[in-house]
């Protein structure tokens, strides 16, 4: 899959959710940081990405706090906003692989973390994560997952 103006950088669920409400914790200094690497992110960059399964964690959690109407607005203009990445089979075998590899040192993490993360390398895209615990295990584990997070100053 190629992207008309490539992102560089696929948001976790957690560092979607932490861009949607840096406005309300202004103050706070995890805010502040994700704000500001948001706009330095924004200045060269068109879009960011998110995968299918984030916008599946993110209707889910909508969904399940009865915020229906908010999912459907999500999926009317809030989706509009980023470039979709979807699993195929190159993605689909990295994330099986990493999945098998976690398995085997006892250290798996969700399947949605693991599949975000087999996005992230297949498109060779830098996630964006406030979720390093569980993300740096895949480091540990020999694949070249890239992570940053935003909550930490640029």
């Amino acid at each position: 899959m190629t992207f008309p103006s490539a992102p560089i950088c696929l948001l976790d669920t957690c560092a979607y959710i932490d861009i949607r409400r840096s406005g309300k914790f202004q103050t706070q200094e995890w805010a502040i940081n994700t704000f500001l690497n948001l706009q330095s992110y924004s200045a060269e960059n068109e879009k960011l990405a998110l995968s299918d399964m984030a916008v599946f964690e993110l209707l889910q959690g909508l969904y399940h706090s009865n915020r229906t109407e908010a999912a459907e607005q999500f999926c009317k203009v809030e989706i509009l906003k980023f470039h979709l990445v979807f699993p195929d089979l190159e993605s689909t075998t990295i994330a099986a692989q990493i999945n098998a590899k976690l398995k085997s040192t006892r250290g798996l993490i969700g399947i949605s973390d693991v599949l975000i993360a087999a996005a992230a390398i297949r498109h060779e895209m830098t996630l964006i994560t406030s979720n390093r615990r569980h993300f740096e295990r895949i480091q540990k584990a020999g694949f070249p997952l890239v992570i940053a997070d935003w909550r930490l100053p640029q």
